[in-house]
């Protein structure tokens, strides 16, 4: 399986809907980056994905809850965003997940009670 890891590049801009093409990705890290704009709901396509690290950017919007199309992930931040709106409870569909991390975001409401179903 593929990984792309961009940590700390400096990248600035909008995360390409494109991004789900690449089918055969398992670990994406665009990571401390100044990705703006909304997270693309096509990250949901890529369903061999295990490991995704959005946090550190400027991505702004809800987090897509095409997330909890990626049942293979293991491993997801998407802390110190400017994330809104509140957390989808497809999270707590995510068995294989062991670490999540969402801190330092503006999430709104209740946290999904589907969330105490990660046993990880």
């Amino acid at each position: 399986m593929g990984r792309l890891i961009l940590f700390e590049n400096a990248f600035s801009g909008q995360l390409p809907s494109e991004i789900g093409l690449l089918t055969g990705l398992a670990d994406f890290q665009p990571a401390r980056n100044s990705l703006t704009g909304p997270i693309p709901s096509e990250l949901g396509l890529l369903t061999s994905m295990e490991i995704l690290y959005l946090l550190e950017n400027a991505f702004s919007g809800q987090l897509p809850s095409e997330i909890g199309l990626l049942t293979g992930l293991t491993s997801f931040s998407a802390s110190r965003n400017s994330l809104t709106g509140p957390i989808p409870s497809v999270l707590g569909i995510l068995t294989s997940m062991e670490i999540l991390h969402l801190f330092e975001n503006a999430f709104t409401g209740q946290l999904p009670s589907e969330i105490g179903l990660l046993t990880g």
